[in-house]
């Protein structure tokens, strides 16, 4: 299941399956976050349709988390487990094509680590836009293990 799948009844279940955490999150203060359910850009499927559909997809899934107060932050991840949104800068850009303000970003050093130029001017840039972050080391383990 994901955002990006060619068949519209799998991207609805993607979404849908996005919206029903929205009331637990609204309980607990939890931040909804999109990592590979974003999908990948599947055989026969252009680039920009993926990211139209990954666009249009999370639009509908912050329309339904913003009454709640619900934030959702998608993880950038770096090209060798997706195509889609793998830099801050990706993330950024995904933010304004959304431009839904409890959209967000979660960092992760690890996926940073691979392609980020320089981390901290990454962590910079996003600012405020960073509703998580997730600190590990080039094995996935906390830092310095």
């Amino acid at each position: 299941m994901s955002y990006t799948d060619p068949d519209p009844a799998i991207r609805a279940a993607a979404i849908e399956r996005t919206i029903a955490h929205v009331p637990f999150a609204a309980r607990t203060g939890a931040v909804i976050i999109i990592g590979l359910l974003r999908g990948i850009v599947k055989p026969g499927v252009g680039q920009e349709q993926a990211m139209d559909w990954l666009v249009e997809g999370l639009r509908q899934s912050c329309a339904a988390a913003e009454p709640e107060g619900v934030r959702i932050a998608l993880e950038p991840i770096c090209r060798y487990e997706t195509s889609l949104v793998n830099s801050a800068t990706e993330g950024l850009d995904l933010l304004e094509r959304i431009g839904a303000e409890n959209m967000g970003l979660l960092l992760d050093t690890f996926h940073m680590n691979i392609e980020e130029p320089v981390i901290e001017d990454s962590i910079r840039a996003c600012g405020d836009r960073i509703f998580h972050f997730h600190v590990a080391d080039s094995h996935r383990w906390y830092p310095g293990s």
